[in-house]
């Protein structure tokens, strides 16, 4: 059962709306309307600002969303569901109403809906029914036996989402206004389809933040097992280094043709590990990356790089989706 309230646009002051928040020039990304999702948190609140700031940049509307999971004791049929639901839907529905007055620039268009059910599937369903290109959502970074037990919905948005997700989590001993405005973006790339689809929105956001773009590959270790010891490992790291070094030269010459201001770099080890290590280093204020979009056993098998990072990354991390469904026309 779900059920939903809605507000209309605010009004919009279109003269300072061409102002600030056209861009600069025309990009091949489309951040036209932003799916916040908002549980009332510190964490939601930082990814509300990180989503205004983009509004702000891009031109886009933002969806404001709260998600209400009904009490176990309660079911459709039971009268006290009823009272239940009518009133925490009216609560949720002024707090974000109170929200978006206090949080968002007046010239935003902003919308705000209030729906009951699982949140992650809330959430991507009406990301896919309002078309929005950003799911913009907080994590509050759960690790170890919490995240075995509890999950996050953050990840499970990323696996299921039909388009790109911006993960905020609280910086730690971070300026906000340094973060809201990235000025150094790091781009972990292993050269595949998904992954020049993610450089294209890296690109993007760095010409229009004007920021430093650093482009990563990291050559994973290889550790023998079973007959597969005969193989000389050091041999294929050195190829895959070759490579890299290779592509690399070559993504940073296209870079700088387009004034951008981009440097490249290569480390060893696992991805994950070394991605948001060198986030750490660089003192970046975004990573973008892709998702291959494992889900079911290849991921349970595999794991996923992308979800490690964005549960250990020290800032925001923007998933670029490989398939995304809600596709706008140009």
């Amino acid at each position: 059962m779900q059920k939903a309230l809605k507000s209309n646009y605010q009004p919009i002051n279109r003269s300072r709306l061409l102002s600030r928040a056209q861009p600069r020039q025309k990009e091949q990304v489309h951040f036209k309307r932003l799916l916040v999702a908002v549980d009332f948190s510190e964490t939601s609140d930082k990814a509300l600002d990180y989503a205004t700031n983009l509004a702000s940049e891009f031109g886009a509307q933002i969806l404001l969303l709260h998600v209400l999971e009904s009490p176990t004791v309660f079911n459709s049929s039971n009268p006290a569901f009823a009272d239940w639901d009518k009133e925490a839907t009216r609560t949720a529905k002024s707090r974000l109403d109170q929200l978006a007055q206090g949080r968002i620039d007046e010239f935003i268009p902003v919308n705000s809906e209030v729906h009951i059910g699982r949140a992650y599937q809330i959430i991507c369903e009406t990301a896919q029914s309002e078309k929005c290109d950003l799911i913009v959502i907080g994590t509050h970074g759960f690790t170890g036996l919490k995240h075995i037990l509890l999950g996050s919905t953050a990840e499970k948005v990323i696996r299921h989402a039909p388009c790109s997700v911006l993960v905020v989590r609280e910086p730690k001993a971070r300026k906000t206004q340094s973060t809201l405005s990235p000025r150094k973006i790091l781009f972990p790339t292993d050269f595949s389809k998904p992954a020049e689809r993610a450089l294209t929105s890296a690109t993007a956001l760095a010409k229009q933040y004007e920021a430093e773009l650093h482009v990563l590959y990291v050559v994973p270790i290889h550790y023998a097992v079973g007959d597969y010891d005969l193989m000389d490992y050091r041999i294929l790291e050195a190829d895959q280094k070759a490579a890299g070094e290779k592509q690399l030269a070559s993504m940073k010459k296209t870079l700088l043709t387009k004034n951008l201001k981009a440097t490249a770099g290569i480390r060893y080890g696992r991805p994950a590990t070394e991605i948001t290590e060198s986030a750490k280093e660089l003192k970046a204020d975004l990573i973008v990356m892709s998702t291959h979009g494992r889900t079911g056993w290849e991921r349970v098998l595999l794991g996923s790089t992308t979800e490690e990072v964005v549960r250990h990354a020290s800032c925001p991390t923007l998933v670029v989706r490989s398939n995304p469904t809600n596709q706008r026309s140009s």
